[in-house]
């Protein structure tokens, strides 16, 4: 099954034809338990970015209001996180999605950022639909953490300059499953995302 991030293109050198790079964990992470899931149930220090976020998106200090910790709360967080993905690729804009993402443990996570930065650096950006969630599942809920299991495709789409010339064309692919792991840090924040083969 491909990576997410191979089915999702966001951005590429000129000369390069983009596929997003697959994952380097091998295995996939339990959809039943923390413990099994890269990183374990150890919490990190690391703390959410301080970019603020464009006027379309929701503050950071309403997040913990609108997503609680629940399980309600992450599956809505997660909907709300495709969503300003969706956006900001159309843009292009990394500033929404820095915020609900902690790029250090989440490689995905960092490459949605920086592939948005450089769609912004070459003045390019998506058309269509990044990610559509067909389903998303809370399955694993601690105090401060959450596994969820998702079924997602990635829509057709294309990437266009500034005079709107086609870069690059995407097919559709899924839907298959996404795994994704949270934690709360005053907000929910993605830790982990993987697809699963």
């Amino acid at each position: 099954m491909p990576n997410v991030r191979r089915a999702v293109v966001v951005s590429a050198a000129a000369a390069v034809v983009v596929a997003v790079a697959g994952c380097t964990g091998s295995s996939s992470p339990a959809p039943t338990g923390t413990s099994t899931w890269p990183g374990g149930s150890t919490t990190t220090t690391s703390t959410p970015s301080t970019t603020t976020s464009s006027s379309t998106t929701t503050a950071t200090s309403d997040l913990a209001t609108r997503f609680p910790k629940t399980k309600a709360g992450a599956e809505g967080f997660v909907k709300y996180l495709f969503a300003v993905l969706n956006a900001a690729n159309l843009r292009p804009d990394p500033s929404g999605v820095e915020p609900l993402v902690d790029q250090r443990s989440c490689s995905d996570c960092e490459h949605w950022v920086s592939s948005l930065k450089l769609m912004v650096d070459q003045h390019e950006r998506f058309v269509g639909d990044f990610v559509v969630a067909q389903d998303i599942k809370a399955v694993d809920l601690t105090e401060s953490t959450v596994v969820l299991v998702t079924q997602v495709i990635t829509p057709a789409g294309k990437r266009v300059d500034a005079q709107g010339r086609v870069v690059h064309v995407r097919e559709s692919l899924g839907p298959f499953r996404y795994d994704l792991r949270l934690e709360f840090r005053g907000h929910w924040i993605v830790t982990y995302a993987e697809s699963v083969k």
